[in-house]
């Protein structure tokens, strides 16, 4: 399947609980899409994927919100970058 069929399948089942404005809360294991990494030409396609679905759904005046951490805050590195 395609990713612009995979998209459709998303939108149209995503748009039953969210519109334009909405504050989304995203938490989510993104292995578990596998079948949409596979036919993505990049990690950053993939990821790209996502976001671009997520933006039409809730539009401009809507607001994203991704949790993120890092195993490897605090290792010995003298400058942290995350």
């Amino acid at each position: 399947m395609t990713q612009k069929k995979y998209r459709n399948i998303f939108f149209g089942k995503l748009s039953k609980y969210l519109k334009k404005g909405d504050i989304v809360y995203l938490e989510s294991d993104l292995t578990a899409f596998n079948n949409i990494f596979k036919n993505s030409k990049s990690k950053s396609d993939f990821l790209e994927f996502f976001f671009l679905l997520f933006k039409e759904l809730i539009g401009s005046s809507g607001n994203i919100i991704v949790p993120t951490f890092s195993y490897s805050w605090g290792d010995d590195k003298k400058k942290k970058i995350f």
